[in-house]
């Protein structure tokens, strides 16, 4: 892909169209979604400068376990693919000052998370080393429904909006 517009284009893998795109408050990463698949990488300042030479940054996939497909394999074939993905970009800044603790989407009833810090752990040492594995496995938890909006509020709230129904609080 060539665009006039483009600082950094990210092309390693070649799977369908890209549904959801977030990036973290800094700059610094970036998630997005495919029908199928939820990537993660990192970048720097030079990505965003027009005309950089910066080489591609490395991509990791953000999956599910093969324990975790094959126990909500019922729901993984019937509901619809991942929903946008996104940083839960906290109202406050953690013991380090990043306010992005996890990466967040759905599909269908099944909320996967991952750890920002293991996303980033694991995307560095894929980079130092091409043999290392390009995939982080998330928490999953199957919710009470299709989830409608999600929000993270203060340290530790969720806010979830499932279809059709109340506002439900959830802290982990």
């Amino acid at each position: 892909m060539r665009s006039e517009n483009a600082s950094c284009v990210i092309d390693s893998h070649k799977v369908g169209p890209v549904t959801s795109v977030d990036v973290a408050a800094d700059g610094s990463m970036i998630v997005w979604t495919t029908e199928e698949f939820v990537f993660f990488t990192c970048v720097n300042r030079g990505h965003w400068e027009k005309g950089s030479k910066e080489p591609k940054p490395n991509v990791i996939n953000l999956t599910m376990s093969s324990a975790d497909e094959s126990k909500f394999a019922d729901e993984l074939e019937t509901e619809p693919p991942w929903q946008p993905v996104k940083f839960d970009a906290a109202t406050h800044k953690d013991e380090h000052g990043l306010y992005e603790r996890e990466i967040i989407t759905y599909c269908g009833v099944l909320q996967v998370r991952w750890s920002v810090k293991e996303a980033k752990r694991v995307w560095e040492a894929h980079s130092e080393n091409n043999a290392q594995p390009a995939r982080l496995d998330g928490k999953v938890t199957q919710m009470d429904g299709m989830v409608y909006r999600h929000m993270t509020v203060g340290t530790d709230a969720d806010i979830v909006a499932l279809e059709g129904e109340v506002v439900k609080s959830l802290h982990f």
